[in-house]
Parts: C-alpha cells; sequence; structure tokens
C-alpha cells in the first residue's frame, strides 16, 4: 500500500511542470487610480528581476507612473520589496525615444530612461555601487566555479565507506578520509560564497533558494561533523559505536549534499528540470 501511494505521488509530481501555468492578473498598481490602459504597454521587454527571461504583458506593476513588465508572477512582489535593486536593469531609453531616433538635444537621463528624474537618479545610484562591491559581487558569483568539486569529493568519501563497510580490518576508509577532509575544506569555501551570492540573487523562487541555502550550509557543518567522527574513529581505542556514528554523519552528508544540488539546479533551470 504504501510503495503504490508513493508511486502515485511520484507519478502526480512528475506531471506537475508539463501542466499550463495559471493566467493570473496583473500586479495591483502601486500608485492607487493609475490603473493600466488596455492599450499600454509596460516600458520595458526584459524582466528586471530576471534579465535572462522576457518580460510578458500579463505581469506588470505600475511603478511611480510607469507600468513596468516581468516574466512572472513572482517578479513583481519581488520588485516592489526592493526597486532600487533593480531599477539598473531597465530600458535605457522608452520606445517612443527609441522610434524617434534617439533623445533629442537637452534631454535629461531621467528622460531618456523613461522614468521620473528620481528613479533615474536611484538607477545611477545602484550602477555606482555595483562598481564600488565589484569584489564582493565577484565572490558570490565564484560560488558556480567551486560548487562542484566539493560535492565529488564528499558523494565519493560517501561511497568509498559503503563499498568497504564489511572489509575486516577496515575502521575507516583511507581514501574515504582524503575525500572527506579535502571536500570539507572546499565546502567551506563553496558555503561562504553560495552565502554570499544569495544575498543578492535575482529569483523569484525564495522557497528553493531558502532551502538551497540552508541545506547546503548543512552539508559544511555535518562534512566537518563526519571528519571529526572519522578522527576519533581512527584513534586507537574507538568503539564500535564511534564507527557507526561517523557512518552516520557520512550518510547524512552524502543525502544533503544531494538536496543542495538539486535545488541548487532548481534555481538555475527552474522548477521540473529534472522530471520535467
Amino acid at each position: 500500500m504504501t510503495i503504490a501511494c508513493t508511486g502515485l505521488l511520484l507519478g502526480l509530481l512528475s506531471l506537475a511542470p508539463v501542466l499550463p501555468p495559471a493566467v493570473l492578473p496583473s500586479a495591483e498598481p502601486a500608485v492607487p487610480g493609475l490603473a493600466a490602459e488596455d492599450d499600454e504597454q509596460p516600458i520595458n521587454t526584459i524582466c528586471p528581476v530576471m534579465p535572462d527571461e522576457a518580460a510578458d504583458p500579463r505581469f506588470t506593476l505600475r511603478f511611480k507612473g510607469r507600468l513596468i513588465g516581468f516574466c512572472c508572477r513572482f517578479c513583481p512582489d519581488t520588485f516592489r520589496e526592493d526597486p532600487r535593486g533593480y531599477m539598473a536593469n531597465l530600458p535605457a531609453a522608452t520606445p517612443a525615444v527609441a522610434a524617434g531616433g534617439g533623445t533629442a538635444a537637452g534631454d535629461s537621463p531621467a528622460a531618456a530612461s523613461g522614468l521620473p528624474a528620481d528613479d533615474a537618479g536611484t538607477a545611477a545610484a545602484a550602477a555606482d555601487d555595483d562598481d564600488v562591491q565589484a569584489l564582493p559581487v565577484w565572490f558570490g558569483r565564484s560560488h558556480v566555479v567551486f560548487v562542484h568539486f566539493p560535492i565529488g569529493l564528499l558523494v565519493a568519501a560517501a561511497l568509498a565507506e559503503f563499498f568497504t563497510r564489511r572489509r575486516e580490518g577496515v575502521v575507516v576508509n583511507d581514501a574515504a578520509y582524503f575525500c572527506l577532509r579535502l571536500g570539507a575544506t572546499f565546502a567551506l569555501l563553496v558555503a561562504w560564497t553560495g552565502w554570499s551570492r544569495a544575498e543578492a540573487y535575482p529569483t523569484p523562487l525564495v522557497d528553493e533558494l531558502f532551502l538551497h541555502r540552508w541545506i547546503g550550509a548543512s552539508t559544511f557543518f555535518l562534512s566537518v561533523t563526519a571528519w571529526v567522527l572519522a578522527a576519533r574513529a581512527r584513534s586507537t581505542g574507538a568503539t564500535p559505536a564511534a564507527r557507526t556514528a561517523y557512518r552516520v554523519a557520512l550518510a547524512l552528508m552524502a543525502l544533503a549534499t544531494m538536496g543542495a544540488g538539486h535545488f541548487g539546479g532548481v534555481l538555475v533551470h527552474k522548477p521540473g528540470y529534472l522530471f520535467g
């Protein structure tokens, strides 16, 4: 009965990515009384929250008199929480200006941006801040460079220990111990860069980002815990309970590694990437 229920649940989950998304109304205008006209188009064609995605006219938000388009129903709320962080991703010219062949002489930056003067100033200030914070931003983005190395090492440590668990005279597999120490060391760097990147990662998948962040941090702490327990199990006079504790921590670490990797894939490839 349990297996049947589990199979049914997995079947329903695998169908979820192919179901058409619900068509939701546009976000409520930020300024009361300024509802969008029927023929009014957003000032942008690219989502300011997810710059790799095209703006969908179904999902809009009026911000200080201007209609801004987004790629999905989550992005308007994300933008509303911190408009300053996304102003620099809005277009440099409105469709009307672009059709006229550029800005007229004497036009201010605010006119060229299609936003009120204070919004244009906010966008410029955000760009200046990006220059000042270039090093921290680069550090966070380097997460993707380092992340795969400790994943392979930690999973290899768990597999090596699993395949030698019944070998006589082997308390802790040497190969597993080596991979575990090296993987835990790099896991610190990955957790640090990932935590830094998550602070400004542009995604509407807030829950998935939360899970990826905390499961990733838990992976680091479990790897260090397994490292300490392995060292104790290798010491003279270690009890069978110490070896069992090490293997339990190693198994939990492997599961956390795969969980963090899964949600990282969701953030990059969108939900349903695995079975969609």
